[in-house]
């Protein structure tokens, strides 16, 4: 009996063997049944989500982050009077030293004759048109120029490009004599002040120009454990 039942059981080792093993993998199986469907789930949700995304103007959103990025280079240097004084001296009062001269020789009066009074405001005006039309193309034209050589984000580059183009052209058009003195002066206010704009946004996070705060001023310096100027004498401690 012991012989037969050893040889009944030599050939079922082998089968259960094999559902143990079946028993071992099934769980695996089943994970990653489960992986590949949810791979599977999420591919398909992600073409909807992209169909989706291509179907709504998100390329707008960068026009928005222009806008909010001019905004906040505009009120940033606002709290650095550092900045406002470089720009006042430097920017306005030198950078526009030819306008002002002119504004001077248009506005003071002259005692001349009044034909050679008439020849000279007339040359004064000429001589103001000029003035304008050479300032706001070499403020806007460098600092735009300036941005696009600094930035990395390439929208940001691309509306530079434009601000350049725009005030070169503005420039051409009202540099001809056709163009009246009014006219050619009225612009050339409203561009001046543009490229100062521009100006502002674009140096708005140069370093060399905004006021740094020392850290290090409220424990004493570099160095904390310095020791501190003084001694303790007569004090009881």
């Amino acid at each position: 009996m012991m012989k037969k039942s050893a040889l009944s059981s030599a050939p079922l080792a082998p089968k259960f063997r094999a559902v143990l093993e079946n028993l071992k993998n099934a769980p695996r199986r089943i994970t990653l049944r489960r992986t590949h469907h949810q791979a599977h789930s999420t591919t398909t949700s992600g073409t909807v989500v992209s169909q989706e995304t291509t179907a709504t103007p998100s390329e707008w959103k960068l026009f928005f982050d222009i806008g909010e990025e001019m905004v906040k280079r505009t009120k940033i240097p606002l709290r650095h009077p550092s900045f406002v004084i470089f720009f006042s001296l430097a920017v306005v009062g030198l950078g526009g030293l030819g306008i002002w001269l002119e504004l001077y020789s248009a506005l003071v009066p002259v005692n001349h004759a009044e034909d050679a009074k008439g020849a000279l405001e007339e040359l004064s005006t000429n001589t103001l048109r000029t003035a304008f039309i050479t300032f706001f193309p070499a403020v806007a034209g460098t600092s735009a120029m300036q941005l696009i050589w600094a930035e990395s984000s390439k929208h940001f580059r691309s509306v530079a490009a434009l601000l350049l183009f725009c005030f070169l052209v503005t420039a051409l058009l009202i540099f001809p004599s056709r163009v009246s003195n009014t006219c050619a002066i009225s612009l050339g206010v409203l561009m001046s002040l543009l490229s100062l704009w521009v100006w502002w946004i674009a140096n708005a996070k140069q370093e060399d120009l905004l006021d740094k705060i020392d850290l290090d001023a409220p424990v004493g310096g570099g160095n904390p454990r310095a020791r501190l100027n003084g001694d303790t004498t007569g004090w009881n401690t």
